[in-house]
């Protein structure tokens, strides 16, 4: 929520805002917001199905991952504009293959989090009904 605040902030300033923020806002966004909120605050239980809860588990672990590794990019490139101010600034060509292999790294990383997540069926606390809930479960 903070990074979207601060984006509509900058945004409304006139001011050119980094693309890689951008990506990270949109991100979290899409992703994280809508899931999170109706099954974790609203409802306190999975409603969408077994089917959506390897697909929203791995989606959330992506854009924390896009998130981390876009912050990684903007270090380096505010890194690289104080220790070599006179360079050029990252052409569109380099910024794209930035996003590739930010969006590839964190695909494949997630990985794991697709292949454990599955929804865990818990009967209530009065023992009248069944609560679905999606968790990462390892079962070793």
């Amino acid at each position: 929520m903070r990074n979207s605040l601060g984006l509509g902030l900058h945004l409304g300033s006139g001011v050119r805002c980094n693309p890689l923020v951008r990506c990270i806002v949109k991100c979290r966004l899409t992703l994280c917001v809508p899931f999170t909120f109706v099954a974790n605050v609203l409802l306190q239980y999975w409603p969408f199905g077994g089917a959506l809860c390897p697909l929203v588990g791995y989606s959330q672990a992506v854009a924390v991952f896009v998130g981390a590794f876009t912050l990684v990019a903007i270090s380096l490139d505010r890194h690289r504009a104080i220790v070599h101010p006179l360079r050029a600034r990252l052409t569109r060509r380099q910024l794209i293959g930035a996003f590739v292999v930010i969006w590839a790294a964190a695909l494949t990383m997630s990985l794991p989090v697709a292949a454990l997540s599955r929804v865990d069926t818990q009967q209530t606390e009065d023992g009248t009904g069944t609560l679905d809930y999606c968790k990462e479960m390892c079962h070793l």
